[in-house]
């Protein structure tokens, strides 16, 4: 079977735990945090999950700060924009609220 370059660029892109694609900015925040801060979680994670990371969260969401402030070195192999490191800072920081403490009543 051949495939087209297209087809090849599908493949290469990361898929939500439900299967659907990932768009750009969601892949550059599961990559940081699966590569370079060894955390694991899904769009299909659970606030307990979530919870049980939290501290690495918080440090993961620090070195973004830090990155854009110029006081830390971006990871090897990334080359991020100063707009790619705030709206990485607020997804993480997004993702930090869903705690079982912020579950709706």
């Amino acid at each position: 079977m051949v495939q087209d370059a297209g087809e090849r660029l599908v493949m290469k892109m990361m898929l939500t735990a439900h299967r659907v694609l990932m768009s750009p900015r969601m892949e550059r925040v599961q990559r940081y945090l699966r590569h370079h801060c060894k955390i694991s979680i899904s769009d299909w994670s659970t606030d307990m999950t979530v919870w049980s990371v939290l501290p690495q969260l918080q440090a993961a969401a620090d070195y973004v700060t830090a990155m854009i402030a110029g006081t830390a070195p971006q990871p090897p192999g990334e080359a991020y924009t100063v707009l790619e490191m705030e709206a990485m800072a607020a997804d993480i920081a997004a993702i930090m609220r869903r705690v079982p403490a912020n579950r709706a009543a």
